[in-house]
């Protein structure tokens, strides 16, 4: 058991170590591309993300129109339709 938490704690460094070598050199489509992930959007950053959590409120029904929202509901977009693909597969 001991050897198998070495292996999972190298693997952690390693990893932690190529994320921070791939933030500095890259963009985050980049990064994306890089680790062969789809990037799935930049959710802008919005205060009243952090607001409407704190009053239990789902951000993108309270503010349906902001930028925000609009990129999150385009990640769900994303993800709904490489379930439904996967599925299809």
């Amino acid at each position: 058991m001991t050897g198998n938490m070495q292996t999972a704690d190298e693997w952690r460094k390693q990893l932690l170590e190529q994320q921070e070598k791939l933030r500095n050199r890259m963009s985050k489509t980049k990064i994306a591309n890089e680790l062969s992930i789809p990037f799935l959007g930049n959710i802008p950053i919005d205060q009243k993300i952090c607001e409407a959590s704190d009053k239990g409120t789902p951000f993108v029904v309270e503010y349906k129109d902001s930028p925000a929202s609009k990129v999150f509901m385009e990640i769900v977009k994303k993800v709904e339709d490489f379930l439904k693909a996967r599925e299809k597969a």
